[in-house]
């Protein structure tokens, strides 16, 4: 019995492309554990592994804009900023160049310092390999008969940024990872860690609860209320508009129902809200933005530029303080 596979790398620079065709007399048993026997020669024989290199271009990955947390800025001196991150541990990250470098956990990458913006960047890789059937094959060659079932390399490239605009009464933790379990909790401690040794902060910050921004925006006529939950002890209301075009708005009957909810029964709120670029001039494009009060967490859906992350911020915090 002949088997082989196919593995091709993706999502990355650079990598391999391996044939591996053992033979039955010599690699029956560790092919087994590999994939499971897919075609019946002709007559056994053995054959070779072939390496072939394959190189493909990584896209760039601005995910991590699209997933902040909102906190208190530190309380540093804005003047003291430099000298205490000169002083620290991490002195050698102010000058280092972009890393491309993606360790297997999460590791403190740059620190990028200017007159008015404060942005330290942390990075972890993980890779894996996936089934790709449609990548599938059969070949003969000769008396013999083969199988080759494909498989991709996934390289999943994660970043974690502290972003602190000077001028700005908060600052944003932008977290590039699954919002499951405590990975995120374990980000966060990594960072508090991390700040703490740059001389940045004695303790956590503290989260900004951003319920108050969220039922405001939810009676906005501005933004697209698509959905808003009202939380309160033991219990919550969800008004959700199911078109695809509009929000509760749209919908008479809900549209009345939030009219009359009084929102100081409730002690949370959080929604699904589109700001659309007609009405915001300052957007590049139409952003949908999914919020959490208690949380202080953010979700944006689409692909954006990072002015147009810091302009939702900063809808936001006009809300939340009015």
């Amino acid at each position: 019995m002949i088997s082989a596979t196919w593995l091709q790398l993706g999502q990355t620079i650079c990598g391999s492309l391996i044939l591996d065709i053992p033979s039955r007399s010599v690699c029956s048993q560790s092919w087994q554990e590999k994939t499971l026997p897919t075609s019946i020669p002709r007559q056994e024989s053995c054959a070779k592994s072939v390496v072939l290199p394959v190189h493909r271009a990584a896209k760039a990955d601005r995910a991590y804009f699209r997933r902040p947390y909102l906190f208190e800025p530190p309380a540093i001196p804005l003047t003291d900023i430099r000298s205490a991150l000169e002083a620290s541990k991490h002195a050698e990250l102010l000058v280092r160049k972009v890393s491309y470098d993606f360790p297997n956990r999460l590791s403190l990458s740059t620190i990028n310092l200017s007159d008015d913006h404060l942005s330290i960047t942390w990075h972890r890789g993980r890779g894996g390999w996936e089934r790709a059937k449609a990548k599938d094959f059969q070949r003969d060659e000769g008396p013999d008969s083969f199988e080759y079932r494909a498989y991709r390399e996934r390289f999943d490239r994660s970043v974690v940024r502290f972003e602190w605009r000077l001028s700005d009464p908060y600052s944003a933790i932008m977290i590039q990872l699954p919002n499951e379990g405590d990975e995120h909790e374990k980000a966060l401690n990594q960072v508090w860690q991390d700040l703490k040794e740059a001389g940045l902060l004695p303790r956590p910050l503290d989260k900004i609860r951003l319920s108050p921004a969220f039922k405001k925006l939810g009676r906005n006529t501005a933004a697209i209320v698509q959905s808003t939950r009202l939380l309160a002890q033991g219990g919550h209301v969800d008004l959700v508009s199911t078109l695809s075009e509009g929000g509760i708005e749209a919908v008479e009957a809900v549209r009345e129902v939030r009219r009359g909810v009084d929102d100081a029964n409730f002690v949370a709120a959080d929604g699904m809200f589109s700001f659309a670029e007609e009405k915001y001039k300052q957007l590049s494009r139409t952003i949908k933005m999914e919020g959490h009060g208690l949380d202080s967490r953010l979700r944006i859906w689409v692909q954006c530029k990072r002015d147009d992350v810091y302009f939702v911020l900063s809808v936001i915090w006009v809300n939340n303080s009015a």
